[in-house]
């Protein structure tokens, strides 16, 4: 069982480091049936409801209630598109009991859908990543970037994860190369300077930092205030402004 180890002083960012917690819980039983990682699973739930704020209970990856649908169901308004145009409606959705419940659901959506046959790993050799692209490439989204999406939120998930512990042993820190920090000069840091609004001479020094620290202590979604330019700042700013390594 995942529990918070090192809590958030934001509500918002604890919320989402809290709801992280309980989804890699929920999430492990389908991970291991699709040959990808919790993380990933989790990575995609949240893109889909905006780290669970848009969840419709436990259902996690808004899966809709069928005519062959025997389960739970909850009415939620949604839109959709017709002859171009958007229409609002009340439609119905499945209801879970637990949100273990909702993501083996999802599991089961993938697992009866020819269209998704590839994308479990039947080698052992699948990486999240791997499964990233092969649910885009069988039309899981229609977002030509979808992959690379989960990819970088699958990057935050990861820093949530550092700051928790399981079953009472802290978790180990993301990789390397998630805390990345701009101090070589080049175009990455004049991407970055610009985001900050600030003179943009490529040179990731002093000024820089403080630009950074100032950015983080106004957005509370970048987490910590250390002037690391993290995953968590990166998606703040609005995409990849310093690079990954």
């Amino acid at each position: 069982m995942y529990a918070v180890a090192k809590p958030y002083a934001d509500p918002g960012m604890q919320r989402k480091l809290e709801w992280v917690a309980c989804m890699l819980d929920a999430s492990e039983a389908s991970a291991a049936k699709i040959g990808c990682s919790p993380e990933a699973i989790v990575a995609q739930a949240a893109q889909e409801t905006g780290w669970g704020r848009s969840a419709i209970g436990n259902n996690v990856f808004g899966i809709k209630a069928s005519s062959g649908w025997k389960g739970a169901v909850v009415m939620r308004p949604t839109w959709e598109v017709e002859n171009g145009a958007v229409v609002h409606i009340v439609a119905p959705f499945r209801d879970y009991s637990t949100l273990a419940d909702g993501i083996e659901d999802h599991f089961q959506f993938l697992k009866v859908n020819r269209r998704y046959r590839n994308v479990f790993d039947h080698d052992n050799t699948m990486s999240d990543q791997e499964y990233f692209r092969r649910l885009a490439a069988d039309g899981y989204a229609t977002d030509p970037n979808y992959a690379q999406r989960l990819s970088d939120v699958l990057d935050a998930v990861n820093v949530f994860k550092s700051r928790l512990s399981e079953d009472g042993v802290a978790v180990s820190p993301p990789p390397p190369r998630l805390m990345m920090i701009g101090v070589s000069p080049g175009p990455d840091v004049v991407a970055l300077q610009k985001a900050l609004g600030i003179t943009a001479d490529g040179d990731f020094g002093p000024d820089t930092k403080r630009a950074v620290m100032e950015w983080q202590r106004t957005h509370p979604a970048c987490g910590d205030v250390d002037g690391v330019v993290g995953v968590l700042t990166r998606m703040s700013l609005g995409g990849n402004h310093v690079s990954r390594a």
